[in-house]
């Protein structure tokens, strides 16, 4: 378990909130995030990359085409998103020549769970 300190500004229904959302290993979505604490997804996506920058949690891409509505394949944030064409969708199996035929969403894994504090001790 790691202990953080909380982001400023969160009242305590919240901080218990976002305790609950990484109470154990897990894999989220900013905007799951949003939704479960009430946090504007904007700040869900920061505490996102605050998370990934502070080594708490690696963060990737879900790579979406236009065949399905469900992830077709997985990115590490490090690699970025598909920028060479033609790419071949794993689902479908048809080239993509247009990355207008893609969108992403940014999720984040978790090893271990991590606690929100008011203050960390040490700190």
């Amino acid at each position: 378990m790691t202990n953080i300190q909380a982001p400023i500004g969160l009242d305590n229904r919240t901080l218990e909130r976002l305790n609950d959302c990484f109470r154990s290993p897990c894999d989220r979505m900013p905007h799951q995030i949003a939704a479960w604490t009430g946090m504007r997804l904007s700040d869900a996506t920061t505490l996102v990359h605050m998370l990934y920058a502070g080594g708490l949690a690696r963060l990737y891409y879900r790579v979406f085409h236009t065949c399905v509505e469900h992830p077709v394949d997985e990115r590490r944030f490090e690699d970025g998103k598909v920028k060479e064409l033609p790419w071949t969708c794993p689902e479908c199996e048809e080239d993509v020549h247009d990355l207008s035929e893609l969108w992403y969403d940014k999720f984040i894994l978790t090893e271990e769970p991590i606690v929100f504090e008011r203050e960390v001790s040490g700190s």
